[in-house]
């Protein structure tokens, strides 16, 4: 019973994140969301019983006579779906499952089946679509997928949609038995499969298999690459890609190459073949991601850098400067997803860039998102980002360091110097106008509304309000057409984009309905919806604040504030507030019916009764002292963590504004206005706009690299010197000597024990009763333990011993380690 139960309370989710340890997840505390009980933990006790004990117990024999005898129990399953050859694969008892497979007959004719979970009766399996192929991916045996790609080839087309296996969970692997590869960075496994998938013949479920297949979300291996922080995956795909196409590959180039030079092969890549090339290299998923754009908004550092060099060409080389072209594709220029069937951007026909000849008109109205929008976002934008507060932070903070790497500002500070700082002061100066015309509209102390002003007097008015209406006219022009290129993206923006769109609709709305109320004759309504306005209309200046390096970050402050800790503040204070009222009111109501058989007068006079002031005693103290304070508190952490990350909210934010004014002008218009910070260059007959972006490397031009090395080098050997020569007249001292030690009387009487802990450990092992491990390890601790006695008289204060006492305690423990070798 011990052995069984080792195997089954193993835990699930980390035996799923590709972990090497054994262990089924048959004891798993894994929770699915579609069942009303955890039925995972059902299944232990199940599993105690029957055929499944047998195979818990890895009873080879008994298993197959208990299988031969009851072959009905083949098709058994347990509440999760597991049948007994998925428990062998799950639990690694690899024979056992082999041996099952072989020889009961009756599992020929139904291996998809019986290989695969699948739910039992009313239980919906978290594990649903999960086969054997799958878990000998995880437990990472490459012999096991060889024998079972050899046998049962159709094992290959098959995909996980269980809850455990979604995206966001800690164990979406892709599906797909071949993603499933990639993602756990099983590149020998990989090469089975897709060896297997080409020799199986045209047509068979299992040539499905190739490395441009998508999972149900649209994600291909590149995608799973970047979720899993797995560059050489990457690499493994594009070079498994590139031979598709051996005549742009260079000679004898192969899958195992230690490089590959991307750009070179899609020059030489014809039109068709390079078309289908960079559809698998910029796929979009369901969330509109491409691989870039994808590890942008998960904030992949790594993975974001590691592609944009493989995609980057270098221009010229001139002393320490490196100017690279690095491609605006996916990176800032963005593209529309043209499709021929409704049923997702994982069908997509074809990805134009923005300043392609195709009318709008045939495009989709949603387009995919660049990898500069998904940087400057506040929402989480993929699903595969988990659902926990503590990994969308990590999401937050790790795309604010991507803005502060030098190819990202580089950009964002050549679009804003070309581009931006243009329309940021044109739209800033339009603004100030449209809010001094609105608000001197409002100070005329006659009105032509009113019977006793005529037309002539109050022509100044009329033209201002005139003015006003024509901007407004050109507002909702502008967001209507804006709204019918972007749908459901316009609501999707975030920072001073969404205070744009947010308040300069409300801005719109109000002027509409105060027009409506003038047309209506309710002037006392109308009246309310300008003041509203002309607030609407000041308030617009936070998206122009947002653009100054000074004011830009304080006002992410303010907006977090609102949002968060205000409300939050809000909701526990209306729940004290709202408890104290109502004790209060009935505490009034009391007395006031006992004061009734008086007078009302006396009643008022009467002094507060002693509930009542216990009442406000608690409310003052919980709300003036308690939660004032606390607001207090969690507003300076929120200022304390933003202020680590200013420059970067405010580059993002600066983004977010030219790219809100960006969506209001046509797509010929933003390609003209790229041009101006950007190069457009053919590659292969197709023309791509650059960025070009010069690197400093002086260490490597003055060759100076390697001397540096060897002069920390020498640093060390030196400090190691000084530290010899500080431990020599300790180390000269013969263990038996008296050592005088500087310190408290305590630490004397510690020595002594230590001599005597020492001398028993010696006989000890004289006379045989401690183990040679133990003897071994009890050496070291003495060892370490009379070292930093030793260095006890060494001050802190001394000028020579900061640094090189602990250089000498490191020396220390690399020589008893040394002992320890030898002793062993």
């Amino acid at each position: 019973m011990d052995r069984v139960l080792s195997h089954v309370s193993g835990g699930r989710a980390m035996d799923r994140v590709l972990s090497h340890v054994s262990g089924g997840r048959v004891g798993s505390i894994h929770v699915t969301y579609e069942n009303d009980n955890d039925i995972v933990a059902r299944q232990f006790a199940e599993n105690l019983t029957g055929v499944f004990r047998l195979v818990l117990a890895n009873d080879l024999s008994g298993a197959l006579r208990h299988l031969k005898d009851r072959p009905e129990d083949l098709f058994k399953r347990d509440i999760v779906g597991a049948t007994p050859v998925l428990l062998a694969y799950l639990t690694k008892r690899f024979e056992l499952g082999q041996a099952i497979i072989t020889e009961c007959p009756d599992l020929q004719d139904n291996k998809q089946q019986l290989l695969t979970y699948e739910d039992r009766d009313v239980n919906i399996s978290p594990y649903r679509g999960e086969n054997v192929l799958h878990i000998a991916i995880v437990h990472r045996n490459v012999e096991a997928i060889q024998w079972l790609v050899d046998r049962i080839p159709d094992l290959l087309d098959a995909e996980t949609t269980g809850s455990f296996f979604a995206p966001g969970m800690l164990c979406y692997l892709g599906g797909t038995p071949l993603l499933f590869a990639m993602a756990s960075k099983l590149v020998d496994g990989a090469k089975v499969i897709l060896a297997a998938a080409k020799k199986a013949p045209a047509g068979s479920p299992a040539a499905k298999t190739s490395i441009w297949m998508t999972d149900r979300f649209g994600n291909n291996a590149l995608h799973l690459a970047v979720v899993h922080d797995l560059p050489d995956v990457y690499d493994f795909a594009i070079k498994y890609a590139m031979l598709t196409y051996p005549y742009a590959c260079p000679p004898d180039f192969t899958v195992d190459a230690s490089t590959y030079d991307l750009p070179s092969f899609l020059k030489r890549l014809q039109s068709g073949d390079k078309t289908s090339f960079n559809r698998f290299l910029r796929q979009y998923n369901d969330d509109y991601l491409t691989p870039l754009t994808l590890a942008a908004a998960m904030g992949k550092t790594a993975m974001f850098q590691h592609q944009m060099m493989q995609q980057t060409t270098t221009a010229w080389v001139y002393g320490p400067v490196t100017a690279k072209m690095i491609p605006l594709r996916d990176f800032e220029e963005r593209y529309y997803i043209k499709t021929t069937t409704p049923s997702g951007p994982k069908n997509a026909a074809a990805v134009l860039p923005a300043g392609a000849s195709e009318l709008l008109a045939d495009l989709d109205t949603t387009s995919g998102r660049t990898a500069v929008e998904c940087l400057c976002s506040y929402r989480m934008l993929s699903k595969c980002i988990p659902k926990t507060a503590t990994a969308q932070e990590a999401t937050m903070r790790g795309r604010l360091e991507l803005i502060s790497t030098y190819e990202v500002k580089t950009l964002l500070d050549k679009k804003w110097k070309f581009v931006g700082l243009a329309m940021f002061r044109r739209a800033l100066l339009r603004h100030i106008i449209f809010t001094l015309v609105f608000t001197g509209s409002t100070l005329f102390s006659s009105h032509y509304r009113d019977d006793s002003t005529t037309l002539a007097d109050a022509w100044l008015l009329v033209l201002l309000e005139c003015y006003v209406v024509a901007e407004i006219a050109l507002h909702i022009y502008r967001e209507l057409r804006e709204m019918w290129h972007r749908g459901w993206r316009y609501t999707e923006d975030s920072g001073a984009a969404m205070v744009d769109n947010v308040i300069k609709g409300a801005l719109v709305l109000l002027i509409v309905a105060a027009g409506i109320c003038r047309a209506a004759g309710n002037f006392v309504t109308e009246d309310g919806f300008v003041a509203s306005a002309i607030l609407c209309s000041y308030l617009y200046m936070f998206f122009f604040l947002y653009g100054f390096r000074t004011t830009g970050p304080f006002v992410v402050m303010l907006r977090r504030m609102l949002l968060t800790d205000v409300v939050r503040f809000i909701l526990v204070f209306a729940s004290i507030l709202m408890g104290f009222a109502s004790a209060l009111y009935v505490v009034s109501l009391l007395l006031a019916a006992f004061a009734a058989t008086f007078s009302f007068d006396e009643y008022l006079l009467s002094r507060m009764p002693i509930p009542a002031q216990l009442f406000i005693f608690v409310y003052m103290v919980l709300v003036v002292i308690v939660l004032i304070n606390l607001l207090i508190a969690m507003m300076g952490y929120s200022y304390d963590s933003i202020i680590d990350f200013a420059e970067q909210r405010w580059y993002a934010e600066r983004a977010n504004i030219m790219a809100s004014m960006a969506n209001g002008q046509s797509v010929a218009q933003r390609s003209a206005d790229r041009l101006k910070y950007a190069v457009s260059l053919d590659v292969g007959g197709e023309t791509e706009r650059f960025i070009q972006v010069e690197f400093l490397d002086l260490q490597a031009w003055r060759g100076t690299a390697e001397k540096h090395d060897a002069k920390e080098d020498k640093q060390e050997e030196r400090s190691n010197d000084s530290v010899t020569k500080i431990r020599a007249p300790f180390a000269a001292k013969k263990p038996s000597s008296p050592r005088h030690v500087q310190g408290p009387p305590a630490l004397l009487e510690v020595d002594e024990d230590r001599e005597q802990d020492k001398k028993e450990e010696d006989d000890a092992i004289e006379s045989g009763t401690i183990a040679g491990l133990e003897a071994t390890l009890a050496r070291l601790s003495h060892g370490l333990i009379q070292h930093f006695s030793d260095e006890a008289s060494l001050g802190y204060e001394d000028p020579v011993n900061r640094e090189a006492l602990v250089l000498g305690h490191v020396a220390k423990i690399k020589e008893l380690l040394g002992a320890v070798h030898a002793f062993e």
